[in-house]
């Protein structure tokens, strides 16, 4: 086969594989905003707006584009998701071109691949070997874990994956050009597109050290003829430096918008000065890289993970930082992300180092046993049927680990890929657990920052297909069976929660008076923002996030109106509340009083020895307010302004702020509208949708304010309206979907009271099947590790004996025996 056929055929396979990632992402992408970051990211990118530090403004740009073919705004964020959808599909392409790339110069040689037409055939076993090669690889990385979860939302990642993809084929484009005259437009390209990157992700910048072992390795012939061109060598340093500028250039987006003053503008970077702290990312602090145990506000998490210390004048020593870097950084945060990929899953479910939750498995039993200390035959249904259960076997490492030995036995070439391919690998994974310095708890899994790494490991995985010579075909095996498994858990379409949930709290607010609600995290925030941003709900209201609360940007902007929410009541200067002053305000009262023509409220303030910044502003609101301006607090906010849970009522996903209230109270009529007629469900009704643990959080939030309703209900003797709440859940949320908390045993309560023990008997049969799983199971958690796995046990325990409880308040106790003694045995 010619070099040219050869060239026609690898690039048709290129496009082949672009097509399957961008058609499998195309069909399993959410349709609208999903959470964390995502709703932000959509709303900057549709009104060019200011997102948290370092921003992203090339990425803004380019979904700006995308949002200008939505035919209207509730397509917009599809239109977003498609753009990470394809850029992922972008990523593969180059993925496959670097893998056949290597393979070819490893397989017909560097002459052959580079020999004058005519001279030179590839046979046909090579050609095909070589495809195999980029096929396996891949297709192998298009399914994994990490990277599917990235590819089907709006979030940098997917771009910033891309950019990885494509600088890094471009300096091999670059290495086979090196020796002719206009090989430097590669370097040049490669310049502006790292400027570019700066302007999506910084992870982009962590392959530029493996790029510069692709030029190192061809120093020889390189540093003599440029050494002999000195000229073209200050003339290609300019041109770089030029090219890199424009492409960091993207960031005079962030000054001119910032300076527009939109509604969404964090860290208001309107100055050199301001942007230069944004950039620096200077608000989320300093992180050192050493010591690893370094964190006074985690002493806690850290106590939880290490067990006893050893210390030295109160301080961990070096031994103990360095168990603490191998065990929880490098072995947990990151060892245990790449095994999901190319070994298996437990599940979907956030871990901290329990048993149950998050870990690495092979789906081979007797290992699985070993690893986690149990007998996994008797999982819980819960586990064995989790979505996010995914087994490899360990095929797609040992595919890898395969192609690492290949490459290594294919001589000085084959020694220098290994090293390029080496220094990919440990700077986009490794490395970045060093820089990180992670403390424990984080209130997500980061995975996603490591696909980087996982795509040089993708690598390897297509080069060991090449081990198999004329078995390479069977390689293709490999991720054939890992969409087998991946699929259902990545599948988003027909998921409309994080749209609907940030809805519901804003229809929580009533409708006069333009509300105002406080929230806290990221999914009780940036839902908010992108419903009003993107789709124009709810402009009338306004969400003030206590967090950025604390800082003096933020108290500007709730001061100046925003769409039809006029200004927060804040009579303070910016001199008043300007960095670094009234931090904190040190108290010695037990309460605070507030006089209203509405009437007094007496804040308790007892055992409070000062108050933050953000407690203050929020107290001279309610101050100025008056209550002619409704007030709310999500109910996400846990311990946040606790001093004010006395004078809450229950209106919905929050609870508003009365100064009638003397405890917290619930708001019958206004929940039930909201539960019934205005608040939307997600999709959650669709069979078979997919119900990661973050939806699900949200969802078991609306169970619960379900079965307050359903109670409150009950006590006045509304049994009809009663049920209408458990049919409204049952519709919108069925066990099938969102299995039973105890917050169901409300709606078992309504119908035994309504003379329907058999829907009663199916709740509190399902609760008590599943505790009596769970509880079996964890007892056969080996002793030394069941410990970890204490408050889940609890938790199922407590879940039983309430579900007990409401069978024997119902006289149910005869269908239930069984369950009794194992309780009793259960408590022993």
């Amino acid at each position: 086969m010619q070099p040219t056929t050869f060239s026609k055929i690898n690039t048709l396979m290129a496009w082949l594989v672009f097509v399957i990632a961008a058609v499998v992402y195309g069909l399993t992408v959410e349709p609208t905003a999903s959470l964390w970051d995502c709703p932000e990211f959509i709303a900057c990118g549709y009104k060019l707006e200011i997102g948290h530090p370092p921003g992203a403004p090339f990425f803004m740009l380019v979904a700006n584009l995308f949002s200008q073919f939505a035919s209207d705004p509730s397509q917009i964020a599809l239109m977003v998701n498609l753009l990470s959808a394809l850029l992922s599909a972008g990523c593969i392409f180059f993925l496959f071109l670097t893998i056949t790339h290597l393979a070819q110069k490893l397989m017909i040689g560097k002459v052959a691949a580079n020999a004058p037409l005519g001279t030179i055939r590839y046979s046909l076993n090579k050609v095909i070997t070589i495809e195999t090669c980029g096929v396996v690889g891949a297709l192998t990385y298009t399914f994994s874990d990490s990277f599917w979860f990235s590819a089907v939302e709006a979030e940098v990642y997917a771009f910033s994956s891309f950019l990885t993809a494509l600088m890094f084929w471009l300096i091999l484009k670059w290495e086979n050009e090196a020796d002719q005259p206009r090989s430097d437009r590669w370097i040049i390209l490669i310049a502006y597109i790292t400027g570019l990157s700066i302007g999506v992700h910084l992870l982009c910048l962590l392959c530029l050290p493996a790029m510069a072992f692709v030029v190192w390795f061809r120093k020889d012939k390189l540093l003599s003829r440029l050494v002999r061109e000195r000229r073209r060598l200050l003339k290609l340093s300019v041109s770089c430096l030029l090219m890199f500028l424009v492409g960091f250039s993207s960031y005079a987006v962030i000054l001119v918008r910032a300076n527009a003053c939109p509604p969404m503008c964090e860290n208001e970077p309107k100055t050199l000065s301001t942007l230069g702290k944004y950039l620096s990312r200077e608000q989320y602090g300093q992180k050192p890289l050493y010591p690893r145990i370094y964190s006074m506000a985690h002493a806690q998490a850290y106590e939880d993970w290490m067990g006893e210390m050893e210390t030295h004048e109160g301080i961990p020593t070096k031994a103990e930082n360095l168990r603490f870097f191998l065990t929880y950084q490098a072995n947990f945060m990151y060892w245990r992300y790449f095994l999901w990929n190319f070994v298996g899953r437990q599940n979907n479910i956030q871990g901290q180092g329990e048993v149950e939750h998050g870990n690495w498995i092979t789906g081979i039993r007797w290992i699985d046993d070993w690893l986690l200390g149990c007998d996994t035959s008797q999982l819980p249904s819960d586990l064995a049927e989790n979505k996010g259960r995914n087994v490899f076997y360990g095929l797609p490492l040992l595919l890898g680990l395969l192609g690492i030995f290949w490459q290594w036995r294919q001589g000085r070439e084959g020694c220098r890929q290994l090293w390029i391919v080496m220094l990919l690998f440990v700077m986009t994974g490794l490395a970045i657990v060093v820089y990180l310095n992670q403390t424990p708890m984080p209130p997500r899994e980061r995975d996603y920052v490591y696909v980087g790494s996982f795509y040089a490991f993708a690598i390897w995985i297509g080069l060991g297909a090449a081990y198999l010579r004329k078995l390479a075909p069977l390689a293709l095996l490999v991720p054939l069976q890992m969409v087998s498994q991946t699929w259902d858990d990545h599948d988003r379409s027909g998921r409309y929660t994080c749209r609907d949930f940030g809805q519901n709290y804003l229809m929580t607010m009533q409708d006069e008076g333009n509300p105002v609600i406080f929230t806290n995290g990221d999914n009780d925030t940036f839902p908010l923002w992108y419903n009003q941003e993107v789709e124009g709900v709810r402009r009338d209201t306004r969400d003030c996030n206590l967090e950025y609360l604390q800082t003096d940007w933020y108290i500007d902007q709730m001061k100046r109106p925003a769409y039809d929410s006029p200004a927060l009541p804040i009579s303070w200067s910016h001199e008043d509340y300007r960095e670094g002053k009234m931090e904190y305000l040190p108290i010695n009262t037990d309460s605070l009083t507030i006089t209203s023509p509405e009437g007094t409220m007496v804040i308790s303030l007892k055992d409070k020895k000062y108050l933050l910044k953000n407690e203050l502003m929020v107290l001279e609101m309610l101050s100025n307010a008056v209550w002619s301006r409704p007030f709310y607090v999500a109910i996400s906010m846990g311990n946040n302004l606790s001093f004010l849970h006395d004078h809450l009522v229950l209106e919905g996903l929050a609870y508003r702020i009365s100064p009638k209230a003397t405890e917290q109270q619930v708001d019958v009529e206004r929940l039930y509208d909201n539960i019934m007629h205005r608040f939307r469900y997600g999709g959650l009704n669709t069979p078979g949708i997919y119900v990661d643990e973050d939806v699900k959080h949200m969802a078991n939030t609306h169970q619960f304010i379900m079965g307050v309703l359903i109670d409150s209900l009950l006590q006045q003797g509304d049994t009809q309206r009663a049920l209408n709440v458990c049919k409204k859940w049952q519709q919108e949320m069925p066990n099938e979907n969102l299995p039973y908390t105890d917050a169901a045993l409300s709606m078992a309560r309504c119908y035994y009271l309504t003379s329907q023990p058999k829907l009663g008997d199916a709740i509190v049969s399902n609760l008590l099947r599943r505790s009596a799983e769970w509880i079996t199971w964890i007892d056969t958690i080996t002793p030394s590790r069941r410990n970890a796995s204490a408050y889940t046990r609890y938790i199922w325990l407590k879940t039983m004996r309430q579900a007990l409880l409401v069978a024997d308040q119902f006289n149910r106790t005869d269908k239930f025996h069984q369950y009794l003694n194992q309780y009793a045995s259960f408590n022993q």
